[in-house]
């Protein structure tokens, strides 16, 4: 609920400067003040016994757990095909698995930051945006994959909180040619409704005829 009012009430994205809490704030929130939210949920449950607004039938719950990819354990589900059985399933770009590793190629050098996030963007499930705004960041190059899911989401998010983005097209991939095209296509239309769309080396040259 915090989260989500972050995003979507007026006041509230005001009062914060427009910093979404991540996951890890919440729950460290839910940690710190366990009693305070059992005594919240407890007040609430007796005004509605008082007021009669709970009818008491019958309800029935599915017991699924599903555990968090944060946690130190695989994360588990039920297996819906036999009932009391439980699987397990792959840690899929958790850091330190193998499969969240960063290419060698691009690999960043000390000093870099390297962030996490817990979803396709990256503004709402992370701190990217507080970090930018203690830089004073207005001006993002988005470059990585895929085109279509992950980087058009980030551009997009981007795009609302404010910052002038550009896309380096051949510096981005997607799950086919098509996904690509249509990604690059929309961020284009209507002047730039998202942002700007080069390549590399418009990039570099532009780096460089600045530097000199």
């Amino acid at each position: 609920m915090i989260e989500r009012e972050t995003k979507r009430n007026i006041e509230v994205m005001w009062l914060v400067n427009r910093v979404s809490p991540t996951y890890k704030t919440i729950a460290d929130f839910r940690r710190d003040h366990a009693q305070a939210i059992v005594g919240v949920y407890r007040e609430f449950i007796g005004f509605c016994r008082r007021q009669q607004l709970f009818g008491g039938e019958l309800l029935a719950i599915d017991g699924t757990r599903i555990e968090a990819a944060a946690s130190g354990q695989p994360p588990a589900g039920r297996d819906a095909q036999t009932p009391g059985r439980w699987l397990c399933l792959t840690r899929l770009l958790v850091r330190g698995q193998k499969n969240w590793d960063i290419h060698p190629d691009v690999y960043p050098v000390e000093g870099e930051y390297v962030l996490d996030k817990a979803g396709k963007g990256a503004f709402g499930s992370s701190t990217l945006h507080m970090y930018l705004k203690n830089l004073s960041i207005t001006h993002i190059i988005i470059t990585g994959v895929t085109t279509e899911v992950c980087v058009h989401t980030i551009m997009r998010e981007a795009n609302d909180y404010g910052y002038w983005c550009t896309l380096l097209k051949d510096c981005t991939g997607a799950t086919d040619r098509g996904n690509y095209e249509a990604a690059i296509k929309s961020i284009k239309m209507e002047g730039g409704v998202f942002g700007n769309v080069s390549d590399k080396k418009k990039f570099i040259d532009a780096v460089n005829k600045q530097l000199r």
